[in-house]
C-alpha cells in the first residue's frame, strides 16, 4: 500500500475524528475505487477499538451534490420528498462520521432535473443537521474520473490530492498544526471585526460580521481544509459580485460566470453565464436560499488551481468564498436553507478584501493584514 495512504487515513482516525475505543462511527465511500482508503481506515479504526458501521459504495447521508442517479432518476415526487426517518436514528447513534469521496464518473448527475435535487435536498436535510452535531470529516480519494475532470493524469492527481492533505509530508499532523497556528491570527481578525468590503472585477460588496464567531479550518471537518470562515450577519449584505474565474460544481453541473446583486441581504438578481437554469432553481430552493450562511477565506497554499471540486477549490490560497443557504448557528448564524452552496471568488488576478477599511493581502504564501 502507498504510505500516503496510510498517513491519510491515520490523519483521518486520529487526528481529523479522533476515534477513540468504544465509539461507533459511519464510514462510506461511493464508489469501489475508494477501497484503498476505506481499507485503511476501517482497518485502523477497528485497531482503536472502534466500532464501525459500514456503507461501502453506499450512502444515504450524503449531501445532495452527491445523491444517487438511479434514485434521482427515477424517483416520484412523494419518494423524493419522503424522509429517511430510519436513517435519522441511525446517525443518532453515531459519535463520528467518516466519507470518502471517490466519485468515478463526476458528471453522473449532470441531465438531472435541478428541481429534483432541491426537493430530495430538504427531505434528507434533518440528517445532515444530525450528522454536522457529531465528530466528522469530508476527504477524497483519487480516483480516474476526478483526475479526468481536474484535467491531470491519475498519477498527476495522485500527488496533488495527497500533496493538499499533507501526506507527502513527513509528518501531516505537525503541519496541520503549524496551519492552525498560522490561521488563528485571521480568526482573530474576523472576531474582533465589524465590517468586510470586497472589490474586484464588477464587485463591490459590503457585508457585517459584527458578533459573529470565525472558525478555524485545520483538518478536522474537511480533509483537505485550510480556511476561516463565518457567517455573515444576515441582512447585511449590499451590492454585487462577480465570480469570474472558477466555476461551481453542483451535482456535476457546471455553473459559471455567476453574477449576484444583493440588498438588506437577499439575492434581488442572479444570472450565470454556465448553467443558469440551475442557479435559478438553486436559489427559489427555500427562503433561506437567496441569503448568505457563509463566508470563507481560503489559506491552503498547497491548493494552487481549480480541480473543480468544492472540497479544494474552495481552500485555494488567496480566494474568498460565499455560500447562499444554511448558516452556521454556532458561529451565530441564523440563516436556514435546504442548501449550502459555495461560490469561490479568485482574489490572486486582482481584486480585494478588506476588514474595517484594513485591506487583507495575498502574498505568495499566506494572507496578511496591512
Amino acid at each position: 500500500m502507498d504510505s500516503r495512504i496510510r498517513k491519510m487515513a491515520k490523519l483521518l482516525v486520529d487526528y481529523s475524528c479522533e476515534i477513540k475505543k468504544g465509539d461507533w462511527f459511519y464510514l462510506s465511500t461511493d464508489s469501489i475505487a475508494g477501497k484503498p482508503l476505506y481499507d485503511a481506515v476501517r482497518s485502523l479504526a477497528l485497531q482503536r477499538g472502534a466500532h464501525v458501521s459500514d456503507h461501502f459504495c453506499y450512502d444515504h447521508h450524503q449531501t445532495p451534490g452527491m445523491l444517487d442517479y438511479m434514485f434521482l432518476k427515477h424517483a416520484s415526487k412523494d419518494q423524493l420528498k419522503e424522509f429517511p426517518r430510519f436513517r435519522l436514528t441511525e446517525m443518532e447513534q453515531m459519535q463520528a462520521y467518516i466519507r470518502i469521496e471517490a466519485a468515478e464518473n463526476p458528471q453522473e448527475n449532470s441531465s438531472i432535473d435541478p428541481g429534483k435535487i432541491a426537493l430530495r435536498a430538504k427531505a434528507v436535510h434533518p440528517v445532515l443537521e444530525e450528522r454536522l452535531k457529531k465528530k466528522w470529516v469530508v476527504t477524497m480519494f483519487p480516483t480516474q474520473g476526478l483526475a479526468q475532470e481536474a484535467g491531470m493524469s491519475l498519477e498527476e492527481f495522485e500527488d496533488f490530492v495527497f500533496r493538499a492533505v499533507f501526506a507527502n509530508k513527513k509528518d501531516p499532523v505537525k503541519e496541520w498544526q503549524k496551519l492552525s497556528e498560522y490561521q488563528q491570527g485571521l480568526v482573530e481578525i474576523i472576531n474582533t471585526a465589524k465590517r468586510i468590503r470586497i472589490l474586484g472585477p464588477e464587485t463591490d460588496l459590503t457585508l457585517s460580521v459584527e458578533g459573529r464567531i470565525a472558525e478555524n479550518c485545520d483538518g478536522h471537518l474537511n480533509m483537505p481544509d485550510g480556511e476561516v470562515f463565518t457567517s455573515p450577519v444576515e441582512n447585511s449584505a449590499n451590492g454585487k459580485i462577480f465570480f469570474a474565474t472558477i466555476p461551481s460544481i453542483v451535482d456535476g453541473r457546471e455553473v459559471g460566470g455567476i453574477r449576484l446583486e444583493f440588498r438588506e441581504g437577499k439575492v434581488v438578481a442572479a444570472s450565470a453565464e454556465k448553467g443558469n437554469e440551475f442557479l435559478q432553481a438553486m436559489l427559489n430552493t427555500d427562503k433561506g436560499s437567496r441569503y448568505l450562511g457563509e463566508l470563507g477565506i481560503g489559506t491552503n497554499f498547497g491548493i494552487q488551481r481549480s480541480i473543480k471540486h468544492i472540497l479544494f477549490d474552495e481552500k485555494i490560497g488567496g480566494t474568498i468564498h460565499l455560500a447562499l443557504g444554511d448558516g452556521f448557528p454556532e458561529l451565530g448564524g441564523k440563516n436556514k436553507s435546504a442548501i449550502h452552496w459555495d461560490i469561490i471568488l479568485d482574489l490572486r488576478g486582482g481584486g480585494e478584501i478588506s476588514v474595517d477599511g484594513h485591506r487583507l493581502t495575498v502574498k505568495k504564501d499566506y494572507i496578511g493584514l496591512e
